[in-house]
């Protein structure tokens, strides 16, 4: 502020007095604490112009207006109840209440008339991957159901996948600047996809039945096959009556597919030779979550599993001085993935010596 308000003093001619009391400094000075105020202002409107510098709503409303694209929204894990015990007849409500014992919780997703054996479908009231609990988890009922004695989960939740990330919302926003759609080519279709909560990746294949048809593979957001309430949702979107009559975003006359990668093991054998006081099992863990992230990197993108960089997790791996025979699905090699195969770490067999 003292730089602007000497510049404005220095461009009044020496004949007025332009000390501090007198008119001109006054008056200048005031004004150069407004330019300073709008100074400030328009670094931060500069700031605002960089998508690098935004998160949050500022970065929605940027990305949204300038590209039409909108952050993925937290999905719902889903799960079916079993009816272990009650009354010959039961009486379920959507939004009836059930729970773990950690409490996560779940609602009736519809009505229904039950009996003891039957089963009805559950989805967790939060968002997010915390919905994601094992089998056997979902068994208390916060509230009290005239009749209802006892559920479980014979299986795990699934579906539950955590809001779309300001980074992640951004590199899809830059993978559309790099790669425009136009309605109709590859990307188009990649876009559509991928704008459906808990899609993390889509491989298109153009004529992969024929003249005017197009298959889009999906995979989850942990890159890996998708379920079949997410597959039809993906079909909603772009091609809802698989016939190409344009009820979705797909062109007229485009018909559209939806499927999924199919899940190749990747298991993995070594001897490790570990720091003293280091644990087995921990270093275990460390390469798995190290592998696993490797795995979800290269799905879909990649056309196999390199031996090298397997080997490289676990070298790196906290208090793993050496190893020694390691083997990637049996072999010493890498491991060749399919066009419509995406790779998952399968079991892992480490020992010590």
């Amino acid at each position: 502020m003292e730089g602007i308000h000497e510049e404005m003093l220095a461009a009044i001619d020496d004949k007025y007095q332009k000390t501090p009391g007198f008119p001109a400094w006054d008056f200048t000075r005031a004004f150069a604490l407004a330019c300073m105020s709008l100074s400030e202002d328009i670094a931060v409107a500069e700031a605002h112009l960089n998508v690098e510098n935004l998160s949050g709503i500022d970065l929605d409303t940027f990305i949204a207006q300038h590209r039409g694209l909108y952050r993925r929204d937290a999905t719902h894990a889903e799960a079916t109840l079993r009816i272990v015990s009650g009354s010959d007849t039961i009486e379920i409500a959507i939004g009836d209440l059930f729970s773990t014992e950690s409490g996560v919780t779940f609602a009736a997703a519809l009505d229904g008339t039950y009996t003891v054996g039957d089963t009805f479908q559950v989805q967790a009231v939060d968002g997010g991957e915390s919905g994601n609990v094992a089998a056997g988890t979902i068994t208390y009922m916060p509230v009290t159901i005239a009749g209802l004695g006892a559920v479980i989960n014979d299986g795990a939740a699934s579906g539950g996948y955590a809001e779309e990330t300001d980074d992640e919302y951004r590199e899809r926003y830059y993978a559309d600047l790099k790669y425009p759609s136009n309605g109709s080519n590859q990307q188009a279709y990649r876009n559509w996809a991928t704008s459906v909560a808990g899609v993390g990746y889509a491989k298109i294949f153009p004529q992969a039945y024929g003249d005017n048809t197009v298959e889009v593979c999906i995979l989850n957001a942990d890159m890996e096959p998708a379920s079949a309430s997410l597959i039809a949702d993906v079909q909603a979107t772009i091609d809802p009556n698989e016939n190409g009559d344009g009820a979705g975003t797909a062109p007229i006359g485009a018909v559209c597919t939806v499927t999924t990668g199919t899940a190749l093991a990747v298991n993995l054998s070594a001897t490790l030779i570990l720091a003293a006081g280091v644990s087995l099992a921990a270093v275990k863990a460390e390469i798995e979550a190290g592998v696993t992230d490797y795995l979800r990197s290269i799905a879909f993108q990649q056309s196999y599993v390199s031996y090298a960089q397997i080997g490289k997790v676990i070298s790196l791996a906290e208090g793993v001085l050496d190893y020694s025979g390691l083997l990637v699905n049996g072999a010493v090699a890498n491991l060749d993935v399919g066009a419509r195969e995406t790779p998952v770490l399968g079991t892992c067999t480490f020992t010590e010596v």
